[in-house]
């Protein structure tokens, strides 16, 4: 697992915080007076904090398929573990059934 793996929650609250943040500022400054320096700054933290939550989101979408894969891979599993246990189970009551010789 990568770092943005293992810390996904904490990347995804700070990237949270900072989107909020930053449309909160962008507000204040529009309401304030011109455009300055500052709030192109602003917007790329904003532009940044979106990319990081989409990819966020990319990786819980991914997290959940292979989740859901490995549900069906373990429900195949069962199913013919469950088959071969039926064909042990028929082999025995023939081989019971058929007479001694």
């Amino acid at each position: 697992m990568s770092f943005f793996d293992r810390n996904i929650d904490a990347i995804e609250r700070a990237a949270h915080i900072v989107f909020w943040g930053s449309l909160a500022i962008i507000a204040a400054i529009y309401f304030t007076g011109p455009v300055n320096v500052f709030a192109f700054v602003v917007v790329a933290f904003l532009c940044v904090a979106k990319l990081v939550l989409n990819e966020v989101a990319a990786t819980r979408a991914r997290w959940d398929q292979e989740a859901a894969e490995r549900g069906v891979q373990w429900h195949e599993r069962l199913r013919a573990n469950r088959e071969i246990e039926l064909r042990r189970r028929l082999r025995r009551l023939e081989q019971q059934k058929r007479p001694d010789r």
